[in-house]
C-alpha cells in the first residue's frame, strides 16, 4: 500500500513536471501581445512580429492569418503556413487595414513539435478617404491612390511638374494671377462629419493679398471647410485662417493663426507640411506645420463637417484667378478620423523616424532587430534602409546610432513612454508647446518662449524680472517659462520623474504637475507631482485638486517633505498613478499616498513650469533674478 501510494505520487510527480516542461517549450511573449488593437501606423510599409521562443528549439513554423479556425487548425500545406524559421521574428507587408489577425508559432524539437497558441491583433484602421500624390503629370484627373476611387478633376493639363514635388510630382500655379482647380468627387465626404484631418505639402509663392488653398462648401455655398492665406497691406508678413465646422444657422468656426507670420515669410518658394485637425472627442481644433502642433482652440460641438457638396483644391471654385492659391501643392489627404501627433510627425518625415523601422515612434531594441535580421537574411526587404540607397548596411546603423537613446533608461517592471533628457539647444516642438493656453493673472508673470536655456544636458526655464506681455495681454513685469505635453503627449496611470534642482530665491514657484483636456478650463482633478513654494522652506510637496476651481473644489492639501540641499543639488520627484490610488516620492522615498474615488483615470498632459509669486505676501527677492529652475530629465513609464 505503501509502495503503491509512493509510485501514484510519483506519477503524479512526473506528471506535472512534464506539463510545466511543455509550457516552458511555447513559444511565448507575442509583439504585438494577444488582444492588441491599433497595429502599426498609416505610413508603415512592414509589420514585424516578435515572440520568445521555447528553449532549445529547432527551427519554428509560422502560420498567420485573417479567420483563427484556419490558424488554429493549419499545417505546413495550408495556406496560413509562411515558413519555417530559426529566428523569433517575422515580418508581413500589404496586410489590410482595420483587420484582425491571427498567428501562431509551432516549436520544433528533435523529437517533437509543440503546437502553440492563437494569438491577434488588429491593423490599425487609419487609411485616407482620399490621397492625392499629383504623379500623374499629364491630364486632366488627379488619381486617388486611397483605393476609394475618389479621383478628382483638374481643370487644367498644362499645370503639372513632373519631378518637382515634396515627393515626385506635383500640381503647380504658378503664373501671375493664374487659374487651377481640382475638383474632389461629393461622394468622398459622405463619411466625414465629427472629425477630420486634412494633411498636405505647399510650396508657396505669393501673388495675390488673398489666396485660397481648398474650400469646402454646401449647396447654399456655406462654407464648412476652408483654408486661405492673407498679405498683410502694410508689409511683407502673411496670416493664415481657416474654417472647421458650420451649424445650421451658418455659424462656423473662424480661426487665425497669427504666429504663421514670422514662418512664413522665410519659408517662401520651399517646401512645407501643414495638417488640419478636427478632434470632436477632446472638442478641439488643431493646427499642424511641419509636423509640429503649433496651435489648438476649442470648437464649438455644434458646427459640424456634414454637408460637404462641393470641395476644391488651389481656388473656390469661381473662374477668377484673383483668389487662387499660387504655389505647389503635393501628397493631399483627408481622413475621416483624427490623427494623432506622432502620425502626424511620421508623415512629415521628422528625421528621428530614419529609425524606426517597426513604425512605433520609438528607436529601440525592436528597431534594431529588425537592422540585423535584414543584414542577416538573403530575402531581405528594405525597410531598414534609412538612408534609402537600396541597401541595408553600415550607414544604416550610423543613423540609427545617432537617434539611439544614449542612456540606460530602463526601470524593472516598466516600459518607457515618454522621455527628454534635454540634450539638445532647444525645446523639442514635437514633445511640448511652449507656454499655457491661458493668461496668469495679473499678479503672476508672463510665460515666454524665450525663457528657456540649454547648458550640458540641463534645461533653465529662467525667471526674470522684466516687463513684458503676456498670451492675454497683460502687461507683468516678471517673466518665466512653461512647457506642456497638451496634444502631443497625453496618458492614465504609470511612473512619472523629473530630476531637477529648484531656484534659491524667495519667489521661486516651480512645478511638475499633471492636467487634462476638457471644454472647460475647470476639470475633474489635477495632480501636483512637485510644487516649491520657497518661503515654506527646503521642503516639496505634492498634492491633488478635484471638483473644478469654484464653490465645490476639494483638494488633499500640500503634502510637504524636507529635501535637504534643495537650492543646491539636483533631486528626483516621482508620481506613482494606478487606478484609485497615487503615491508621491521624493529620491525614491514615498512620502505620501492617497486612495479615493477621486483620483482620476483619464489621460492628462505633463506641464513643467517656473514661477515667480508673491507667495501669501512674502515677498520676492529681485536682486537675487535672474534665477532658474534646472531640469535634467522628465520621463513617464508605463507598468508591465
Amino acid at each position: 500500500m505503501v509502495f503503491e501510494k509512493f509510485f501514484s505520487s510519483f506519477l503524479i510527480l512526473v506528471f506535472l513536471l512534464f506539463s510545466v516542461s511543455l509550457a516552458v517549450e511555447k513559444a511565448s511573449s507575442p509583439d504585438p501581445y494577444d488582444g492588441q488593437v491599433n497595429v502599426g501606423a498609416p505610413d508603415m510599409q512592414t509589420l514585424h512580429l516578435f515572440w520568445t521562443p521555447g528553449e532549445d528549439m529547432v527551427s519554428q513554423n509560422f502560420y498567420i492569418g485573417t479567420n483563427y479556425n484556419a490558424v488554429e487548425s493549419a499545417s505546413a500545406s495550408s495556406d496560413e503556413f509562411q515558413r519555417d524559421t530559426t529566428r523569433p521574428m517575422f515580418y508581413i507587408e500589404n496586410y489590410q487595414m482595420d483587420t484582425w489577425y491571427y498567428w501562431r508559432v509551432d516549436e520544433i524539437y528533435a523529437e517533437s513539435m509543440v503546437k502553440g497558441d492563437v494569438w491577434s491583433f488588429k491593423i490599425f484602421g487609419r487609411d485616407p478617404v482620399v490621397w492625392y500624390k499629383f504623379d500623374e503629370s499629364s491630364g486632366t484627373v488627379a488619381n486617388d491612390s486611397s483605393d476609394n476611387g475618389f479621383h478628382a478633376t483638374v481643370n487644367r493639363s498644362d499645370r503639372w511638374q513632373e519631378t518637382a514635388g515634396r515627393w515626385g510630382g506635383c500640381l503647380a500655379n504658378t503664373e501671375p494671377l493664374g487659374y487651377l482647380d481640382v475638383r474632389i468627387p461629393t461622394a468622398a465626404f459622405n463619411s466625414v462629419n465629427d472629425e477630420i484631418t486634412i494633411s498636405f505639402w505647399i510650396w508657396t509663392d505669393f501673388q495675390s493679398n488673398t489666396e485660397r488653398l481648398f474650400r469646402g462648401y454646401n449647396s447654399s455655398r456655406t462654407r464648412i471647410a476652408d483654408m486661405y492665406m492673407v498679405k498683410s497691406s502694410s508689409s511683407e508678413e502673411r496670416s493664415l485662417y481657416f474654417n472647421l465646422g458650420q451649424d445650421l444657422s451658418g455659424g462656423y468656426n473662424f480661426r487665425s493663426w497669427s504666429d504663421y507670420r514670422p514662418i512664413s515669410v522665410g519659408h517662401e518658394n520651399s517646401w512645407h507640411h501643414v495638417a488640419f485637425v478636427r478632434d470632436t472627442t477632446q472638442g478641439v481644433d488643431v493646427i499642424y506645420y511641419d509636423g509640429i502642433l503649433r496651435a489648438d482652440w476649442y470648437h464649438d460641438a455644434t458646427k459640424t463637417l456634414e454637408g460637404i457638396e462641393t470641395f476644391h483644391i488651389f481656388n473656390r471654385g469661381s473662374t477668377s484667378g484673383s483668389e487662387s492659391f499660387h504655389g505647389k501643392i503635393d501628397d493631399f489627404r483627408i481622413y475621416d478620423v483624427v490623427l494623432t501627433p506622432q502620425e502626424i510627425a511620421k508623415i512629415y518625415g521628422r528625421d528621428i523616424y530614419a529609425a524606426d523601422f517597426d513604425g512605433d515612434t520609438i528607436v529601440g531594441m525592436k528597431d534594431f532587430k529588425i537592422l540585423a535580421e535584414q543584414w542577416l537574411t538573403t530575402d531581405k526587404n528594405m525597410t531598414a534602409d534609412a538612408d534609402r540607397d537600396g541597401d541595408v548596411d553600415m550607414v544604416d546603423y550610423a543613423i540609427m546610432i545617432k537617434y539611439w537613446c544614449k542612456y540606460d533608461l530602463d526601470k524593472p517592471g516598466y516600459e518607457l513612454v515618454f522621455h527628454d533628457e534635454f540634450d539638445g539647444d532647444e525645446v523639442d516642438e514635437f514633445l511640448w508647446t511652449k507656454g499655457l493656453r491661458w493668461g496668469t493673472g495679473d499678479a503672476l508673470p508672463a510665460f515666454m518662449d524665450d525663457a528657456f536655456v540649454f547648458d550640458n544636458g540641463i534645461l533653465h526655464i529662467m525667471d526674470e524680472k522684466r516687463d513684458c506681455y503676456d498670451v492675454d495681454g497683460t502687461l507683468k513685469h516678471y517673466s518665466t517659462g512653461c512647457l506642456r505635453t497638451s496634444r502631443k503627449f497625453e496618458y492614465s496611470y504609470g511612473w512619472y520623474e523629473v530630476r531637477c534642482q529648484m531656484p534659491g530665491y524667495l519667489g521661486a514657484f516651480p512645478a511638475f504637475w499633471l492636467f487634462p483636456h476638457h471644454d472647460t478650463y475647470y476639470p475633474r482633478a489635477e495632480i501636483d507631482i512637485m510644487e516649491h513654494i520657497h518661503s515654506w522652506g527646503n521642503v516639496t510637496s505634492c498634492n491633488m485638486h478635484w471638483n473644478g476651481y469654484g464653490e465645490e473644489h476639494e483638494s488633499l492639501g500640500a503634502q510637504k517633505y524636507d529635501v535637504p540641499n534643495i537650492w543646491t543639488q539636483m533631486h528626483t520627484y516621482s508620481l506613482l498613478w494606478s487606478p484609485g490610488n497615487i503615491k508621491f516620492y521624493a529620491d525614491g522615498y514615498m512620502y505620501y499616498e492617497y486612495s479615493g474615488p477621486e483620483v482620476p483615470a483619464e489621460a492628462m498632459y505633463i506641464i513643467l513650469n517656473g514661477m515667480v509669486r508673491d507667495y501669501y505676501g512674502a515677498g520676492i527677492d529681485d536682486a537675487s533674478l535672474p534665477a532658474s529652475f534646472k531640469v535634467d530629465y522628465v520621463r513617464v513609464y508605463k507598468k508591465l
